[in-house]
């Protein structure tokens, strides 16, 4: 949803996205204006204009596919971090690839660059085993 009046008035923005995908997070991208980053339980959505269109990110394992969150890292413009079902993975380019950074049965609920120490990415996860 998106408002334009302080919320007093809303409408849907949610074009290019399955119907049914609960978007859990928003991630406005600081270093490409108009770029916004959606989690939800359908995968990742990318939008280049502010939300209008969204895109699904391919190349997310299909059981990895209910993201909990995005984090736009501190360091290169490019670095994005995305946690899930499946653990905590990092992207260099925009979403285009994924590398998994942590075991593959940490569920991760949550995560926070550290204040202070900007080279440094604090998660919340719960282990399968």
């Amino acid at each position: 949803m998106e408002t334009t009046d302080g919320g007093l008035h809303w409408s849907s923005i949610h074009a290019g996205m399955i119907d049914d995908s609960d978007v859990m997070s928003l991630l406005a991208d600081r270093a490409q204006a108009g770029r916004v980053y959606a989690s939800a339980c359908s995968g990742i959505y990318r939008s280049d204009n502010g939300g209008e269109i969204w895109q699904k990110v391919q190349g997310i394992p299909y059981t990895a596919r209910r993201t909990v969150g995005n984090l736009q890292g501190p360091g290169e413009a490019g670095d994005r971090f995305r946690g899930d079902t499946e653990g905590l993975w990092k992207t260099a380019d925009a979403g285009s690839t994924w590398d998994r950074i942590t075991p593959a049965d940490w569920s991760v609920t949550a995560m926070v660059v550290a204040a202070g120490a900007p080279d440094r990415v604090l998660i919340a996860w719960s282990s399968a085993a």
